[in-house]
């Protein structure tokens, strides 16, 4: 068992570490705060996660992981992340895994998306770049003689522009009859940014059942 990583984030300075542990003859990762290594009661979830840790060992199991960080403080590799995606900083934009550094930022710092829990995971794995970008815009361009259906894309498109422009955020209510091109609309605004299918497991369109804490975790 052993600290792999630390990791800033520069949002919110918290700290957080990788552990590692061998399960099965395979190395086993995961990132948890730092809090998890310092609590025996917290530390107790990774027991999901394969550590074999229990209620009876879990304060030794706490002692050791506080002298190895001790002993390797300067070996440990520390790296910046963030909790957030969009801009960090405005030198930088976090889409899901990957970090996108406009080309007239020089030294920009490396950041690492680290995901909250598992939706939050889930989520960051649809935002991601699949198919043919010319046929997606050309078939923006087919249907932009259709004003509600463009506006939809361009709102979607338009989210990473507020804060450099400094404007308010704004929700787009597009509402109408069924069957009339409202679910089409946001398949194609949400293909701007990664999976639209819905249904699937990193899908980005999410269901309107859906709690205010949610819905704010998710926004950010």
């Amino acid at each position: 068992l052993v600290v792999s990583l630390r990791m800033k984030d520069i949002v919110t300075k918290n700290e957080i570490v990788e552990v590692a542990w061998l399960r099965d003859g395979c190395w086993e990762h995961h990132q948890v705060p730092k809090r998890t290594i310092a609590d025996s009661k917290d530390l107790l979830g990774l027991a999901d996660k394969g550590l074999l840790v229990t209620s009876s060992n879990a304060r030794d199991v706490i002692d050791y992981l506080y002298a190895y960080e001790v002993a390797n403080l300067k070996a440990i590799q520390v790296q910046s992340c963030s909790g957030q995606l969009g801009w960090q900083a405005q030198d930088s934009f976090l889409w899901g895994a990957k970090q996108l550094v406009p080309n007239d930022v020089v030294g920009a710092t490396d950041v690492t998306f680290v995901a909250r829990d598992d939706g939050d995971r889930q989520f960051a794995e649809g935002l991601v770049s699949k198919g043919n970008l010319e046929n997606w815009v050309a078939m923006v361009n087919k249907v932009s003689q259709f004003d509600p259906v463009f506006i939809v894309v361009m709102a979607s498109l338009a989210a990473p522009f507020l804060q450099v422009l400094d404007a308010a955020n704004f929700v787009l209510d597009l509402a109408g009859e069924t069957s009339k091109g409202k679910t089409t609309s946001e398949r194609l605004a949400a293909a701007a940014w990664g999976d639209p299918i819905d249904g699937s497991s990193t899908s980005i369109i999410l269901n309107w059942a859906a709690t205010p804490v949610f819905m704010e975790r998710r926004a950010s």
